[in-house]
């Protein structure tokens, strides 16, 4: 039996709709195993989301260079530094249909280097398969 009931937040930028769905999927997971849950669109993020959070869950597509999305996802991850409780797991996940998922590793070494405990990441090459849904599915239950 559970006694504590974990807070996750859930904030991504997405484009055609991949990181969006993924997203919900993991909020679905999470919820259905009792977890406390804020999903937002990174544009409507704010610091104090995360700072109440135990678990962070970042999502974006891989853009030009391999990078994260740069006008809205990258400044509120560049953010993420001045953080002070950074006693979180995190997971990070993105789509990379036409590149490399290297994104990630720099986006983990980034977050750890900042002081966070990067917990898992998924590359995403289609647009969201079931295989890749279970994927996500999966590292919620073991991570909640």
């Amino acid at each position: 039996m559970r006694c504590h009931m974990k807070k996750i937040c859930i904030i991504y930028w997405s484009c055609g709709g991949a990181v969006e769905t993924l997203a919900k999927e993991m909020k679905k997971t999470a919820e259905s195993l009792g977890e406390s849950v804020l999903m937002k669109n990174v544009q409507d993020a704010e610091m104090v989301d995360v700072s109440d959070a135990e678990v962070i869950v970042l999502g974006s597509p891989s853009m030009n260079d391999g990078m994260i999305e740069q006008y809205d996802m990258e400044p509120f991850v560049d953010n993420l530094k001045n953080l002070k409780n950074k006693d979180k797991q995190v997971i990070l996940y993105g789509t990379c249909a036409f590149s490399e998922d290297d994104f990630l590793d720099v986006w983990e070494k980034r977050l750890t280097d900042y002081g966070f405990n990067v917990v898992g990441k998924i590359a995403i090459k289609d647009s969201g398969s079931e295989e890749e849904i279970r994927m996500c599915r999966n590292i919620i239950g073991e991570n909640c």
